[in-house]
């Protein structure tokens, strides 16, 4: 049996599914309570599914107050209308509606398409809330490994992957995927990932395209937890526990720093663990601290190398 199961609630407006969601069994007599919407179920933890909702109760909040002042986030890549943001690592999509909620125009790369599957199950759902509809359509979502489009070996296009339309992915009251592999979105053949990289031709045209293209980079990758560090909780244990195989370690965080500071965006902004002891072979320009995260900005051209004694 595979660990994973991505699975299909199809809403039904004043049916038993609507609000809390529907109980399903697993194979070891576990009942799920799974809300509308695709949710990702470890069939090895008693951790609920996985499910992203930027309309929860908690994160709405959060929106309802966020600013410059209360979101660090905000205040380092200087969130503000019109701001182009390339988010080279999707994750559970929070920074990026963050920061869309603010104003920013931001461009969302994952690379694994299950945890794409649930973000486009996210902002289909935001889209079509009054409240959150505005900061969704600021959302453009591709299902590609940024390292690519970094390195040119995929042109920056508009169309994203395709999510399934409702005559698509409503045709059955639950859909079970296996191998977490079937009845994922399918993808335009004109999509920025449509089928084998196509490759640039001239690498500098392609950096000069990005940096036209973005304001700032923004990289948050899944650094390997610390031995000593308290268990992270909630939806980042279970992204963790699913994309523990591709964790990141710290040579890959390296080379997707190099390579997006190759690409000449005038500001690339790095977060990570605020006690984790890698650091970069570029001294960042500015550093930003909180309890649990540091932001290191860099700005291209006024960077240098650490000391050899560090």
């Amino acid at each position: 049996m595979a660990r994973f199961r991505l699975l299909h609630i199809r809403a039904d407006p004043g049916g038993a599914d609507s609000g809390n969601g529907v109980a399903v069994g697993d194979s070891q007599g576990q009942a799920r309570l799974l809300k509308p919407g695709y949710s990702l179920v470890d069939a090895y933890s008693s951790l609920p599914p996985l499910h992203l909702d930027f309309g929860a109760a908690d994160f709405r909040y959060r929106l309802k107050v966020a600013s410059r002042r209360s979101e660090l986030i905000a205040r380092v890549i200087k969130a503000g209308p019109g701001l182009r943001v390339l988010d080279c690592t999707g994750g559970l999509g929070r920074d990026a509606f963050l920061l869309a909620w603010l104003g920013c125009e931001v461009t969302l790369c994952e690379r694994s398409r299950v945890i794409f599957t649930l973000l486009a199950d996210a902002l289909h759902r935001a889209r079509a809330d009054e409240s959150l509809a505005d900061a969704a359509d600021r959302i453009q979502l591709h299902c590609l490994d940024a390292a690519d489009l970094l390195q040119g070996k995929i042109k920056c296009g508009n169309n994203p992957w395709i999510f399934p339309n409702d005559r698509q992915s409503h045709n059955a009251g639950h859909k079970d995927s296996g191998e977490a592999e079937q009845g994922l979105p399918k993808h335009n053949a004109n999509s920025m990932h449509g089928g084998e990289p196509e490759q640039q031709s001239d690498n500098h045209e392609n950096s000069d395209q990005l940096a036209s293209l973005f304001d700032v980079i923004y990289l948050d990758p899944m650094f390997p937890a610390r031995v000593k560090s308290a268990s992270v909780k909630g939806d980042m244990q279970s992204l963790q526990a699913f994309l523990g195989h591709e964790q990141q370690d710290t040579s890959e965080t390296r080379r997707l720093l190099q390579l997006a500071l190759a690409t000449g965006v005038s500001k690339t902004v790095l977060k990570r663990p605020a006690k984790s002891s890698w650091h970069a072979p570029l001294k960042p320009n500015h550093v930003f601290n909180s309890r649990v995260s540091r932001f290191e900005v860099y700005l291209p051209g006024m960077l240098r190398a650490y000391p050899a004694s560090c």
